[in-house]
């Protein structure tokens, strides 16, 4: 029996190619959708002339309680669907993702977040592991713990991370690619007064016609976000550093 999720809020930031202006957009999305608090702007990063489109846009929403923000992207993807609004392999899907309960935020380990959330499996599933706006942090802690393997043994959890900080001639290179905004974990939301995680690692070619993937993806992220507090899973987490390899496409996933 699976353990019931923690309650969170959620929200969405969808990358799309359109014919429809940013006011047009707005109106119509809001009217579709049961998401009442959006904010319409360009993204340079997106590609559209190309595909036939005059725009390419980001719709942010504003986070609601996890069971109507699902419900709300399933309206969101049939507007799409409708309004022939098209994605690509150069439009994201981000997903913001905060407890209900504000203390928690505060309480979550980034660095056990980002080795428990199984991005790589998300990432070659919707062909994004070679994008430039969704990197693995895996590449850099996988470095870090080579090096330290090389040099000692790895101790507990805890003792680990300890390990890695110390190592500070490595930790400086590698570990500030944590922290970077284009992680597909990027846990720099944290820092913010109302702190959240954004997982970027959804997106690509027609990810609109993907529902239940999303939705999947959606709970695996908010499992380990359950999973990032206090220390029961720590051996999952152990496990997963003891396996890792610095080439990630030769390491095992965290096996849930």
């Amino acid at each position: 029996m699976a353990v019931k999720l923690l309650q969170k809020n959620i929200g969405f930031e969808f990358e799309i190619a359109t014919n429809l202006s940013k006011r047009k957009l707005s109106t119509a999305f809001r009217k579709a959708t049961g998401f009442n608090k959006v904010t319409v702007t360009d993204d340079c990063s997106i590609e559209h002339s190309s595909t036939g489109y005059r725009y390419g846009l980001e719709i942010q929403t504003a986070p609601q309680p996890a069971g109507k923000a699902h419900r709300n992207l399933k309206k969101a993807f049939k507007f799409f669907q409708e309004q022939d609004i098209s994605t690509n392999d150069s439009t994201g899907l981000h997903v913001n993702i905060s407890f209900q309960k504000k203390g928690y935020n505060n309480d979550i380990s980034a660095g056990k977040l980002q080795m428990l959330t199984d991005d790589i499996k998300w990432l070659k599933r919707f062909d994004r592991l070679d994008n430039i706006y969704t990197i693995t942090p895996k590449l850099a802690i996988a470095e870090v713990i080579d090096k330290i393997k090389k040099r000692k043994r790895l101790g507990p959890p805890d003792e680990i991370i300890n390990t890695l900080k110390e190592a500070s001639s490595i930790w400086n290179i590698e570990m500030n690619e944590m922290n970077i905004r284009e992680n597909s974990v990027n846990i720099t939301k944290l820092e913010l007064i109302n702190p959240y995680v954004e997982f970027r690692i959804l997106g690509g070619l027609n990810y609109h016609w993907r529902t239940k993937e999303v939705l999947s993806a959606t709970d695996h992220f908010s499992r380990a976000m359950d999973m990032s507090l206090g220390n029961r899973y720590d051996y999952l987490y152990k496990r997963y550093i003891e396996r890792m390899h610095p080439t990630i496409e030769t390491s095992t996933h965290i096996p849930h």
